[in-house]
């Protein structure tokens, strides 16, 4: 039974008319006091900074994360302990709340804390002549002003996507006549974490408030697990001693993307259907979760149908691979028709240059033994070999175990760097390769391991220093795999694959161009093989986004057209960058 349950677990949200405007809002849980809402926050690391910024004097708050519904529930929490706050000093006194009146029921603020964007604030005064206008042409009718000046006391939350001067103008225009929260969401995946703090310093400032990061709540955490239980209290359920939360919620986290409350509130109550289905059964067994191991399957078997357009070259290792799969699958079926099978060890090694996609050919690989039966847990992890050591003397080993005992394939990168260790009289590097030969004993048939590093056929390579290193690792190494570079013609299409995933269309010399360029960096010291043509795709975006920025005016048929320009302007670039260090064919002094 929970003893202590959050008030706030899953944000709600509504709308209302009034006066022919939308009114956005979140739901509040209920009433809370002031130390109820100190309570929960407590009980949430994630939300530590927001506890101690927390002040009865405060008016406005910044907030910002990479998750919208931890956001929604700070602004919540931000709203109940204000109101808390206003309701201890009008204890004694019929408060004259603002009340917001739809058709129907009223709106009352002290329940409800709307929520509006940050466009609906920009007014920005420089207009095109079309826009001047349509708002003249507004204007000379009878247009009320936005809902939230008419109700100048009411909370209100703002959801900020990008900052203008006519934004913070009226931001400033609001702060001190009404609570205001304003959250921005994180989505700059590509950004590093200095970046992104640099970028919210730079909106504190125009702001002037200090903003108050709401961090994302691992799976397994504390919090998480009590929300997991809270879930199930809820509808008089506990979970079977053979299914454990921690599992189930990396499990839902892997297969649906996030862990969120609501994500959660959604399987528990799938899963509820089982349990009342048969004969009101208050336990939940690891089969009425089955259903995620369903979907999983079909996310993975679309994953590899919409990869097949993706994966240009590497013929051989395709022919290689499935010849393995079939090869698996037969021992699997002679077994269980009775008869004599070959002990097959999924064990691997993918050798061959950087860039020359082994991580994306583990991901087919596993697909394809999933749906042969052959394997039933396809969580992957691509982790390094160093990366596997323990922090501490008897550290590594539990460690090793642990791995091999939450994930279905493992890819250990750059695994010769073990035997540089071994040689080096690294301990750690001797107890992670005496580890992993007994896992790879004991998980044998039952997990999909990969070493993958740099190697070629017939020559002494890091990999094969690496085998020589540990003849118990070799020996358990059932097969390998070698990666050829990319040939110049491959990169082109390669190129041409990344941009028109993003709908963008090339012109139709652009292959010829390309494809001159990649001969010239085929064999060069650092060629990077598909990083290469990454490379020349993404840096053709950006002369293309010069470009469109001087333009009159854009349309759909612009922002989709590549021309030869923006590719000759990218191979320039490149070109420039590296020339004289990793060096071109026929290429001598400057261009």
């Amino acid at each position: 039974m929970v003893r202590k349950s959050f008030r706030l677990l899953c944000p709600r949200e509504g709308n209302e008319i009034w006066m022919q405007q939308k009114v956005s809002y979140l739901e509040y849980g209920g009433e809370m006091t002031t130390e109820e809402v100190l309570g929960e926050l407590a009980r949430q690391p994630h939300l530590a900074q927001l506890r101690k910024e927390l002040d009865p004097d405060r008016r406005f708050y910044l907030l910002y994360g990479a998750s919208e519904e931890q956001l929604k529930l700070a602004c919540l929490y931000i709203g109940a302990y204000h109101r808390s706050l206003a309701e201890l000093e009008d204890d004694d006194e019929e408060e004259d709340r603002p009340l917001l009146f739809s058709d129907g029921d009223q709106l009352d603020f002290t329940r409800c804390l709307p929520v509006i964007g940050a466009d609906q604030l920009d007014d920005d005064e420089e207009e095109d002549a079309f826009r001047v206008f349509h708002y003249q042409q507004v204007r000379a009718q009878d247009v009320k002003d936005p809902w939230w000046q008419l109700c100048r006391q009411a909370p209100l939350c703002v959801r900020i996507d990008y900052i203008s001067k006519s934004i913070v103008s009226s931001i400033e225009t609001m702060r001190g006549e009404r609570l205001l929260i304003c959250w921005y969401l994180e989505r700059q995946e590509h950004m590093s974490a200095e970046r992104r703090g640099a970028h919210m310093e730079e909106m504190g400032f125009l702001l002037e408030s200090h903003p108050i990061c709401v961090e994302t709540p691992a799976p397994d955490a504390p919090y998480k697990q009590q929300v997991l239980e809270q879930l199930l209290w809820e509808r008089g359920l506990r979970l079977s001693r053979g299914l454990k939360p921690v599992k189930l919620l990396r499990k839902i986290q892997h297969i649906r993307g996030d862990a969120e409350n609501t994500t959660l509130h959604k399987a528990v109550s799938y899963a509820a259907c089982a349990a009342t289905n048969s004969k009101k059964r208050k336990t939940l067994r690891p089969q009425d979760f089955a259903f995620l191991s369903s979907m999983q399957c079909r996310e993975r078997r679309q994953w590899a149908e919409d990869m097949e357009h993706q994966m240009v070259g590497q013929d051989r290792v395709r022919r290689q691979l499935e010849s393995i799969v079939q090869q698996m699958t037969m021992q699997k079926r002679r077994q269980e028709f009775g008869l004599p099978r070959d002990k097959l060890h999924y064990c691997m090694a993918f050798l061959g240059a950087p860039g020359t996609g082994k991580t994306t050919w583990a991901k087919w690989l596993g697909a394809q033994m999933e749906a042969a039966g052959l394997l039933h847990n396809t969580e992957m992890l691509s982790i390094s070999a160093v990366q596997l050591k323990g922090e501490y003397v008897g550290h590594t080993a539990p460690k090793v175990h642990k791995l091999f005992q939450e994930y279905g394939i493992l890819l250990i990168d750059e695994a010769y760097a073990l035997a540089d260790g071994v040689r080096g009289g690294d301990s750690y590097s001797s107890e992670v390769l005496a580890q992993l030969c007994v896992e790879l004993e004991e998980h044998g048939e039952d997990r999909l391991v990969i070493f993958a590093g740099y190697g070629e056929k017939d020559q002494h390579s890091p990999m094969e220093a690496f085998f020589e290193s540990n003849p118990g690792i070799r020996s358990r190494v059932g097969f390998q795999v070698f990666f050829e570079d990319f040939q110049p013609e491959e990169l082109a299409q390669v190129y041409r694959v990344i941009l028109e995933e993003g709908r963008y269309r090339l012109p139709e010399e652009a292959n010829r161009q390309v494809t001159a360029y990649f001969e010239q960096r085929v064999g060069s010291p650092a060629f990077g093989n598909c990083r290469e043509a990454r490379n020349l795709a993404d840096r053709t975006k950006v002369h293309m986004a010069r470009r469109l920025a001087q333009a009159q005016h854009l349309d759909r048929e612009s922002l989709c057209q590549v021309e030869m320009k923006d590719i000759q302007g990218a191979i320039e670039e490149l070109r420039a960058e590296t020339c004289g260090t990793s060096g071109f064919k026929g290429v001598i002094g400057f261009r």
